[in-house]
């Protein structure tokens, strides 16, 4: 399996404790619900098409109140939905050509620890620059949360799409679920072609630190609130002990 995916790389650079300790999954319904409507309304940004049931009726409610104009959002010179994966030994980067989901989540599941892979959600140029764009349907998003996240996808984009590193710009469209008329709102960054350098080399040193599973290495913070891996964290357990 790979040695991480994309959507938890922030979480790892801070602990990366979650690549080897065990994991439970302790979501409640409240955000197995979440992700469903996440789910939905990415499906909507790239197709138009909404889902059926009861989230694809609630998401063309919001659509409507919104007056939300999708095209103007991803216009249709970008592409959706990228698989990517890049080798943090080697320095190279693999892209699917696939268009389905299913596929491309069987493509990523089969590359080892030398892998880390993920789907980014919009790409287009800008001025001869890559824009990258990821879509946020949770209630708070800081751009600082998903900083990994998005590094990686414009680092891996730019060795597929240039053979090499470039200047790129990063955002995040953030569109919760309510206020029901709210519009998006879309925040981010430059990226530097330092900068990037800079991050493929921590994607190197994490494949040495995940593979050390050194538990001196763990860290407490803010990663911690929806980490997997709490019950089975010595980190967390020794600070519960010595809090009582």
């Amino acid at each position: 399996m790979p040695l991480a995916r994309a959507s938890y790389l922030d979480r790892l650079l801070a602990c990366p404790g979650g690549a080897w300790l065990a994991q439970a999954d302790t979501r409640g319904p409240g955000a197995i619900a979440a992700a469903n409507w996440g789910t939905a309304a990415h499906a909507w940004k790239e197709t138009g098409l909404y889902p059926g049931g009861t989230t694809g009726v609630a998401l063309k409610k919001r659509v409507a109140a919104s007056g939300i104009d999708r095209l103007k959002l991803w216009p249709v010179t970008g592409v959706h939905e990228v698989a990517l994966a890049y080798n943090v030994v080697r320095g190279n980067v693999m892209m699917s050509t696939s268009k389905d989901a299913a596929y491309n989540d069987r493509w990523k599941a089969a590359f080892d620890d030398e892998w880390v892979t993920g789907s980014l959600d919009f790409v287009d140029d800008v001025f001869g620059e890559p824009w990258l764009d990821d879509l946020k349907t949770g209630r708070l998003v800081h751009y600082k949360d998903y900083e990994a996240q998005q590094s990686f996808y414009v680092m891996a984009w730019c060795l597929a799409d240039k053979g090499k590193l470039t200047r790129s710009r990063s955002t995040l469209t953030h569109w919760p679920r309510y206020p029901l008329g709210g519009l998006p709102s879309r925040f981010g960054v430059t990226m530097e072609v330092e900068y990037l350098e800079l991050f493929r080399d921590k994607l190197a040193q994490l494949r040495k630190d995940i593979l050390a599973k050194d538990n001196s290495l763990l860290s407490t913070g803010a990663q911690c609130t929806y980490c997997p891996s709490r019950g089975a964290c010595p980190r967390l357990a020794q600070l519960e002990m010595e809090t009582e």
